[in-house]
């Protein structure tokens, strides 16, 4: 990948995280989600057209957590997902069962 590109992405991936809002860019394409139906909708829209967005699990000191996707996260249960590509901040101590465990008690607010 073009290391311009590449560069604009990192930025907009850090971009994401310091708003508010959950904003989802793609390139030519920017599209703001104001609350949470409309993002857990428009993910289970991507996730039906093809797109496996990621969510990324890290570790904190309440456990596994998500640490990014949690709307994702939600249309993928939504939508009944049994498998779903993760992102593993934890250096691989996350487990089988710890995924597990998340899926099972997982709740927005």
């Amino acid at each position: 990948m073009d290391k311009n590109i590449q560069d604009i992405i990192n930025k907009l991936k850090e971009f994401e995280k310091s708003i508010k809002e959950v904003v989802t860019v793609k390139l030519n394409e920017s599209v703001i989600i104001k609350n949470l139906s409309d993002s857990v909708n428009y993910f289970k829209e991507q996730i039906l057209s093809g797109e496996r967005p990621f969510i990324s699990i890290s570790e904190n000191s309440n456990g596994f957590v998500i640490s990014d996707g949690n709307h994702r996260f939600q249309a993928y249960k939504e939508l009944g997902f049994k498998k779903i590509p993760i992102r593993d901040y934890t250096g691989g101590k996350v487990l089988k069962k710890e995924l597990l465990d998340i899926w099972n008690n997982s709740k927005l607010k």
